[in-house]
């Protein structure tokens, strides 16, 4: 995976559980860095998944100021090697919808 922009240093995975009450635990990961980082972060956004959390990666400056997120969700159907085309438009139209705020 090549990186986002060129001025990406770093990327962060954050999680929170799926349907976070009051006293809900919020958190981030150390920085991933260096050759595979993205590759890495990613796979420990789908570790946070498997938790039944909510799982993001954003990647970041060596100011460590926000320049991209990146949704990570679990595959759509279990076994798939690929998006079947029926799902395409409900997968387009669930990353139109979110919200990714910062």
């Amino acid at each position: 995976m090549a990186e986002l922009t060129r001025n990406t240093t770093h990327y962060i995975v954050h999680s929170t559980v799926v349907d976070p009450g009051p006293n809900s635990s919020y958190g981030t990961s150390p920085p991933y860095s260096g050759k595979g980082a993205l590759e890495r972060a990613i796979k420990a956004a789908h570790e946070e998944l498997k938790g039944r959390r909510r799982a993001f990666v954003t990647a970041r400056d060596s100011e460590s100021g926000i320049l991209a997120v990146i949704p990570v969700i679990d595959y759509p159907v279990a076994q798939e090697t690929h998006v079947p085309a029926e799902a395409q438009d409900a997968i387009t139209r669930l990353f139109a919808d979110m919200d990714w705020t910062i």
